[in-house]
C-alpha cells in the first residue's frame, strides 16, 4: 500500500469514526430525551396516583369522613356539568325558608323511583328516606340550598336501596342527631353493602339510634 493508498484508507476510517461517533451522541440525546420526558410524566403522575391511593384506601379500610368517597367526587362532577342524577333544584326555586314557630314545611325530593322527604321547621330539619346511592348528590344539594348543614333526625322506613342507598353518605355529610330505622328479626337484616355503610356511618358519627 502506498502512500496515496493508504492516505484514502485512514480517511475512510476517519469518516466512519466520526459517522459512529455522531450516531452515538444522537443515540444519547434520544435516550436522555427520553428518560427527561418520562420523569416528567411520572413527577405529574404522583399527585393523581397519591390521591386515588388515598382515596381507595380510606374508602376501604380507614373511612375517615373528613376524606369524600369516590360517589361523593362523582356526585360533584355530576353536579357540575348537569348529570340527570345529582342536578339539584336551584336554591331560588325553593322561594324563602324562613320559617316562624309553629310553620311546618315538606320538601319532596326527586331521587327516581324511592322516595325522600325533608320536614323542616325553624329549629328542626327531619328527612325521611333519601333514595338509590346514585341520587346522593342531588339530595345533598337541595338540603344545602335549603340551608340544612345539620339534621335534627333522618328517618329510614325499611332498608330497599331505593329509600336508603344514600343515607350512609347522608349521615357523615349531615349527622343527624338521631337516626331512625325499623327493628328487623335477624333473618330479615339485608346483606347488603348498602345497609353494611350505613351501619358503618352510624358507629363512626356515634349517632343515636
Amino acid at each position: 500500500m502506498d502512500s496515496a493508498d493508504y492516505k484514502k484508507y485512514a480517511d475512510r476510517q476517519k469518516e466512519k469514526a466520526t459517522r459512529k461517533a455522531t450516531a452515538n451522541k444522537r443515540a444519547i440525546k434520544k435516550t436522555t430525551k427520553k428518560t427527561t420526558q418520562r420523569s416528567v410524566l411520572l413527577l405529574l403522575a404522583l399527585p393523581l396516583i397519591l390521591f386515588y391511593a388515598v382515596i381507595t384506601v380510606n374508602e376501604a379500610v380507614f373511612r375517615i369522613k373528613y376524606i369524600p368517597s369516590w360517589f361523593e367526587i362523582y356526585s360533584c362532577i355530576g353536579s357540575a356539568t348537569g348529570s340527570d342524577n345529582t342536578k339539584s333544584i336551584n336554591k331560588a326555586d325553593f322561594g324563602s325558608v324562613s320559617l316562624k314557630d309553629g310553620e311546618v314545611t315538606v320538601y319532596y325530593f326527586d331521587v327516581g323511583q324511592g322516595d325522600s322527604a325533608l320536614i323542616l321547621t325553624n329549629k328542626e330539619s327531619i328527612l325521611i328516606d333519601c333514595g338509590e346511592k346514585e341520587y346522593y348528590g342531588r339530595v345533598y344539594n337541595d338540603l344545602r340550598n335549603l340551608g340544612v348543614t345539620k339534621l335534627t333526625a333522618a328517618i329510614m322506613s325499611h332498608p330497599d336501596s331505593d329509600h336508603c342507598g344514600g343515607f350512609a353518605n347522608i349521615i357523615n355529610a349531615f349527622q343527624p342527631t338521631v337516626f331512625y330505622m325499623p327493628e328487623l328479626s335477624a333473618d330479615a337484616i339485608p346483606d347488603t353493602k348498602v345497609y353494611s355503610d350505613i351501619l358503618d356511618a352510624l358507629d363512626d358519627n356515634d349517632t343515636k339510634v
